[in-house]
């Protein structure tokens, strides 16, 4: 049975317009019951790439579910059309990919093409809500590169202290470096036991 109890959110979710792309009918009814379930009152259908874009230049998005087998072409392809920055559209909306039988290669292909969560089905409200939540209220940086147009892929802002290109005072990697004293020898390049 299904909880009525949404997630507490800091904004109301009523504001969040979601569009929903999937070819298959049963998933799409479930995935907009869970939206509806979460708060969104704006949850417009699409089932095919061609549809999503359709409605992407013409109604302001928030976020977009779209599964990684979307007809025609999937959802690599619509990921590539929504970041393709010489669009007329927000190459910035957020998108959830999901696929049924998730492999760590589908998930980091959906990322590298600029995905920002992945979900697996069969989905669950609780997961829809946690990645609905972290997506629309703490949005990550937004990278556009001649290589790469998406989402930050680093999900951590970790402090790594002082940077090994800095000055002398710096520690001493763990390695060994050629020997100066004969250059043309071979480096000993396995890692070091900490001492």
């Amino acid at each position: 049975m299904l909880s009525n109890t949404p997630m507490m959110w800091s904004q109301n979710p009523q504001q969040y317009t979601a569009l929903v792309v999937d070819s298959n009918p049963h998933m799409m009814t479930i995935i907009r019951r869970f939206l509806h379930q979460c708060g969104l009152r704006g949850v417009i259908p699409a089932t095919t790439i061609a549809e999503a874009m359709d409605f992407i230049a013409k109604v302001p998005v928030d976020v977009i579910f779209c599964d990684l087998g979307v007809k025609p072409k999937g959802g690599i392809e619509f990921l590539r059309l929504l970041r393709n920055p010489t669009g007329s559209h927000n190459i910035k909306i957020p998108v959830i990919m999901m696929a049924e039988g998730a492999s760590a290669q589908m998930v980091y292909e959906a990322r590298d093409k600029g995905a920002n969560e992945f979900l697996a089905k069969p989905l669950a409200l609780k997961g829809v809500e946690r990645v609905l939540k972290a997506t629309l209220e703490k949005p990550r940086d937004f990278v556009e590169s001649d290589v790469y147009v998406g989402p930050d892929r680093r999900r951590r802002q970790m402090d790594v202290g002082n940077d090994r290109r800095g000055g002398a005072d710096d520690e001493q990697p763990d390695y060994q470096q050629d020997d100066p004293e004969n250059p043309g020898s071979e480096p000993d390049n396995r890692l070091q036991a900490s001492q």
